[in-house]
């Protein structure tokens, strides 16, 4: 029903418009005269009323006329007026109470709203590719007033709307064309967590992501590396930069890292918890829009004594999604999958805290080995609700991966 609701227009004005009309036909010069500053303060304009009669009424009553004189314009104009003046006798009418005119005059926007919403609503289902237009429109349409039995509608846009700007906001990718179809935009506010057994990858797969959003599309972005030390970090973001080997003495990991000039921040401090990453990233300026955290185990967790391990991660997750909405940056932390899925094709359940990390993630992305290929699995996706997996592969004997 809530669905019908939004893209059937809605035909006639409601009783509360007649009522409010019959206020501007019949007050006095005060109560008349603050009905029609109530209506306007509600947004109520000539197009609100879907009868012409209504409409003219109103417009009459907008150029100065109300009570008598009103009258005699309407009749001068021809207008049948008298169905509003019924209205004078309905015991609603006669017995306002003083909150009652604001109430008349949010009923009369929010149904002219809610017609514009069918409007948009119907155009988009024969012109799917206006999304931009469609947002625009919408932004006005959706940001408050009491609909009543309507309201399903108006959540039902507004939460189209908030996808549209999600997908509109997006600030990073993976850069992995089909992985990026599957995933979809990363937007500021969300997590997706990347997972694998030790050595298969993770690390690797993340420095791919980072180097592609910082040197190609000049993201800034913060990289907490708890496992590989900064120098590491820096030798192997320009092996993936190069396609080369990574460099295999210190002075040459230096010397990588002083080539590699590009909006990247490195920390290796060891044992950060969720709440040290915030504090690094609210004073730092510029502020990323890409926060890269290898990995999740290795972080400091909050703990009590009757705490247990997957506790701790699901309140670290929690603690860095928190991170990311409040501080309008995407967060993808690395994560270790259980031994139980070293054998086969891991899966949600296989992550060490899995149940948190199902939960709180936006996204989980699993790379893995089968028969000596490399497979990253799409297993979660709240945003576009797509899964699936493609196939990766090393450049060489560089850090590089690409799509097969």
């Amino acid at each position: 029903m809530a669905a019908k609701k939004v893209v059937a227009p809605l035909q006639a004005d409601p009783p509360e418009a007649s009522m409010l009309l019959a206020l501007l036909l019949s007050g006095g010069p005060t109560e008349a005269g603050n009905a029609l500053g109530v209506g306007c303060r509600a947004g109520i304009t000539e197009r609100s009323f879907t009868g012409p009669t209504a409409a003219r009424v109103w417009a009459l009553a907008m150029g100065g006329a109300t009570g008598p004189e009103l009258r005699e314009a309407c009749f001068a104009a021809g207008l049948e007026v008298g169905g509003f003046l019924a209205a004078c006798d309905t015991t609603e009418y006669k017995f306002r109470a003083g909150d009652t005119v604001g109430r008349w005059a949010q009923v009369v926007s929010d149904q002219a709203r809610l017609r514009q919403v069918s409007e948009i609503a119907r155009g988009l289902s024969a012109a799917p590719a206006g999304l931009e237009t469609a947002l625009r429109d919408l932004e006005p349409l959706v940001g408050g007033g009491n609909c009543g039995d309507l309201v399903p509608a108006v959540d039902l846009a507004r939460r189209f709307s908030e996808r549209l700007r999600d997908q509109r906001g997006a600030i990073c990718s993976l850069g992995f064309p089909q992985a990026d179809r599957l995933v979809g935009p990363l937007s500021a506010g969300q997590v997706t967590v990347i997972s694998a057994r030790t050595s298969v990858g993770k690390s690797k797969l993340l420095q791919n992501v980072i180097h592609y959003n910082v040197a190609t599309a000049g993201v800034p972005t913060h990289f907490y590396s708890l496992e590989q030390a900064a120098e590491e970090v820096m030798g192997r973001l320009w092996s993936v930069d190069t396609g080369m080997p990574v460099p295999d003495n210190h002075m040459a990991a230096v010397g990588a890292a002083v080539e590699y000039d590009h909006p990247l921040w490195v920390c290796d401090t060891p044992r950060l918890s969720a709440a040290d990453i915030a504090a690094r990233v609210r004073g730092s300026h510029p502020r990323p829009k890409l926060v890269a955290v290898d990995y999740l185990g290795l972080m400091t967790h909050p703990s009590n004594k009757n705490s247990t391990e997957a506790w701790g991660l699901g309140e670290t997750l929690k603690g860095l999604r928190a991170n990311a909405r409040t501080l309008e940056h995407h967060c993808m932390v690395a994560a270790q999958v259980n031994r139980d899925g070293a054998e086969s094709e891991p899966d949600l359940h296989h992550i060490r805290g899995s149940g948190d990390i199902e939960q709180d993630a936006d996204r989980v992305l699993i790379l893995y080995v089968h028969k000596g290929n490399l497979w990253l699995k799409v297993a979660k996706n709240r945003i576009t609700g797509r899964v699936g997996k493609v196939q990766l592969r090393s450049l060489g004997e560089s850090c590089r991966l690409e799509e097969v």
